[in-house]
């Protein structure tokens, strides 16, 4: 009876491995002796991130060893083996759902001090997957924080238009489907550029994990909390360079909340929390310059919309009468302004080393003035810009990740020779809701006031009906 509950246990653990997205990366080590190349058998591998070590392995008799899972981002990795100097190589990048090859070559001089390398990406990427992997730096160092944008780098992505939606290998700007650490979201997310750790473009060749997509997939994985306090604010404006008026605010916190009082001093509960807000006061800048009525005019229109007819019968409107003398240019159109504010947090609860509890929210609300299509209102420039709808977006996302691995992580990782240090499994839930508006700003929510002119008291001309305001029954 044990051993049926033993089997029935560990095919549900599969099954909800098996369902998310998101397995981690893994590192995989070729250790050889470096003057005759051969492979060195038994020896340790161990991999650091930010100085504390995340994930060990023993070489088999190939001298190859996988270290798994491992969330996206860089890592330190050593290789130790008696009677051999250390061999430590840095910033090995490591991607959601892919394999970094690293080689390490040992010197048997038994010299004490460790050698160290530098990872160099490769030209060509040995994963069977095709795309472009992102890292925090490159992302940082683009001129652009729209991930759409950042993905359009890709070779096979093509987009219209800054912040547009994507083309990739010919499939429709709808059809890309996008993760946030592992979850499946509703459209393009618009996550702080401070809080993504990694953005991975897939294009061709895509995992059975991601299930049946129609163009390519995009995944994003956010940063988690570290060992110290880091933070950082960014502004970004316009104002006095510009008429668009762009303006930008981001900032990032994490770190520790509690450390274990031991040798290790290993984070137990650690935190990150980052947000960005912007306010652009033309979001589709055009070259060709924007008409608009003069204050004084528009003021007239209002005051007066219809004039007689020079038929002496009924009224047209005085719009008609308007020249390009009652008109001026400007660079941005009015009322046309765009407001998002994003925010993204996460919570680390790792009460042994081999268990990680991962807890994250997200929340975004976004309100401009663009239509359907997400272009803006073009109609209502010259005369009615002020009553330009309004669409708001607001979108709550959570989730639970639940990571237990096997093996002894209580020994010594760099003289263990135990051989169960890879298997894992991995538990994910999440939970979204998404809300879409558009409406009038003056009406709000009153759907009664919708298509409401007024209520008016005409008289009528008994013979036809026409509308006359000067017509005398008497006469």
């Amino acid at each position: 009876m044990k051993k049926i509950y033993l089997a029935v246990v560990l095919f549900v653990l599969t099954s909800l491995s098996a369902l998310a997205q998101n397995d981690g990366g893994a590192i995989k080590v070729v250790l050889q002796d470096k003057a005759t190349k051969e492979p060195i058998p038994f020896a340790n591998v161990v991999a650091f991130k930010d100085g504390v070590q995340v994930g060990v392995a023993t070489t088999n008799m190939d001298g190859e060893a996988y270290i798994k899972p491992l969330a996206p981002g860089k890592y330190d990795v050593k290789g130790v083996f008696v009677g051999f100097q250390p061999t430590e190589i840095k910033d090995v990048v490591v991607g959601e759902g892919k394999t970094a090859y690293v080689t390490l070559p040992l010197s048997n001089q038994m010299l004490e001090e460790v050698e160290v390398l530098t990872y160099q990406v490769p030209l060509i990427d040995p994963d069977t997957k095709s795309g472009q992997t992102v890292t925090r730096e490159d992302y940082q160092n683009l001129a652009t924080k729209d991930i759409n944008s950042v993905a359009a780098t890709t070779a096979g992505v093509y987009q219209s238009d800054e912040g547009k939606g994507l083309n990739i290998r010919g499939g429709r700007d709808n059809n890309a489907t996008y993760f946030v650490d592992g979850v499946k979201v509703f459209g393009a997310p618009r996550l702080p550029q401070q809080s993504i750790e990694q953005l991975n473009v897939i294009t061709g060749g895509v995992p059975a994990s991601y299930g049946d997509l129609v163009s390519g997939a995009i995944s994003i994985s956010t940063r988690g909390p570290q060992a110290k306090f880091f933070g950082g604010v960014e502004l970004i404006s316009s104002q006095l360079t510009d008429k668009y008026g762009y303006n930008s605010l981001g900032f990032s916190l994490g770190g520790p909340i509690y450390k274990k009082r031991d040798s290790t001093r290993r984070t137990v509960v650690g935190f990150f929390l980052s947000g960005q807000g912007t306010y652009i006061k033309e979001p589709t800048p055009s070259f060709v310059p924007v008409y608009v009525l003069k204050d004084e005019k528009l003021a007239e229109l209002k005051e007066t919309p219809l004039r007689t007819s020079p038929s002496g019968v009924g009224f047209i409107r005085t719009s008609e009468f308007v020249t390009k003398d009652d008109m001026k240019t400007q660079k941005f159109r009015p009322n046309n302004a765009s407001r998002s504010l994003a925010l993204n947090g996460k919570v680390d609860f790792q009460p042994t080393p081999n268990t990680n509890i991962s807890l994250g929210g997200f929340y975004e609300y976004a309100d401009n003035r663009l239509d359907a299509n997400g272009n803006p209102q073009v109609a209502n420039t010259l005369f009615n810009s002020n009553n330009n709808s309004r669409s708001s977006a607001r979108n709550l996302r959570g989730n639970l990740s639940i990571t237990q691995k096997f093996g002894n992580a209580t020994a010594d990782k760099t003289k263990t020779q135990s051989t169960l240090s890879n298997s894992f499994f991995k538990f994910l839930a999440s939970y979204e809701n998404f809300l879409e508006r558009t409406m009038s700003v003056e009406h709000g929510d009153d759907l009664f006031k919708y298509g409401y002119i007024g209520k008016y008291e005409i008289p009528q001309l008994d013979h036809n009906w026409a509308y006359n305001y000067a017509y005398d029954a008497s006469t």
